[in-house]
């Protein structure tokens, strides 16, 4: 039998056409050309937009290529931390990650790399699809607002970058917010971003908490511009440990800019020349954002 089907594949090659042959060499040699620039990028740990065309092209023609998958997740990863929607393009790379295990999975259904990537984009943390149909089930179920913070607080504890963790317990805090709250989860922030200053994620929510506090405040000029001060000497103490967070000097430039906005308050023009300064240094440590910090610097200036 196994003589019998060797034969009938000998027999299938012999009648292969040269154009076909051709056409085959020409495939294989794609796929070498491929895959050599794939694990090159792999090498110089690149983890850029374009890496993820590439590994789809690249994993469709192999769906086994468990090297590839994992490249692929560590660039999935870095692009997250990067994102300046986060929600949005979560959603939308595990929507891609979804039909492209599919994909692989209609060609080679035992394939366990493909299930290991279908399995881990479902799991992941930052799957807002996830957190959605949490939020729905939590709801029918009746579970309390503090389990579900408890919950929350859980996550994000276990991983400071757990942004939809964080997203999840903004729509889930007491409406309407109070200074209390808000000072407790400012806490919650800053063990964060002193344990990780160049994590985007817990910054993103600090942005929240502040103007958040800034609304609450905002009939009394003083206690907004207290708020803000009392913001500005921690995280100038950041600052100091670590002076090339660009997070930290961009939400520095930040403060002073809302500080410099309060002109019922002395020190106001201060702050904007402050700001000014801050935005200048945010465009050294982050030229990518060049063009945003200086429409800032005019709006400060």
């Amino acid at each position: 039998m196994h003589g019998r089907v060797k034969s009938v594949e000998r027999e299938k090659e012999q009648q292969k056409t040269d154009e076909q042959r051709q056409e085959e060499l020409s495939k294989v040699r794609m796929y070498h050309e491929v895959a050599g620039k794939v694990l090159d990028m792999k090498r110089q740990q690149l983890y850029e937009p374009s890496v993820l065309p590439l590994t789809s092209h690249l994993l469709l023609l192999n769906p086994e290529f468990h090297v590839v998958w994992s490249y692929r997740r560590q660039a999935i990863d870095a692009l997250a931390q990067k994102a300046e929607n986060p929600e949005a393009e979560m959603l939308d790379m595990a929507k891609t990650e979804l039909k492209l295990t599919l994909d692989a999975l209609q060609r080679n259904p035992k394939s366990y790399s493909a299930w290991f990537q279908r399995q881990w984009i479902i799991d992941h943390e930052r799957n807002f699809h996830c957190w959605n149909y949490r939020r729905h089930v939590c709801k029918l179920a009746g579970i309390s607002q503090e389990d579900q913070l408890a919950f929350t607080t859980q996550k994000i504890e276990q991983n400071f970058s757990n942004y939809s963790a964080l997203h999840h317990r903004s729509i889930t805090l007491p409406d309407p917010l109070t200074a209390d709250v808000l000072f407790d989860e400012i806490g919650l922030v800053q063990q964060a971003v002193f344990t990780e200053p160049d994590d985007q994620s817990a910054w993103f929510y600090y942005r929240w908490l502040l103007t958040s506090m800034v609304e609450l405040v905002e009939s009394s000029a003083e206690d907004a511009a207290g708020f803000l001060k009392s913001q500005v000497q921690w995280l100038d103490e950041l600052l100091e440990m670590e002076n090339e967070a660009k997070w930290v000097v961009v939400t520095l430039a930040d403060l002073h800019y809302r500080l410099g906005a309060i002109t019922d308050v002395s020190g106001w023009e201060e702050a904007k020349k402050k700001s000014v300064e801050l935005y200048d240094r945010a465009i050294a440590v982050d030229l990518d954002h060049r063009r945003y910090y200086e429409d800032m610097k005019k709006k400060s200036a």
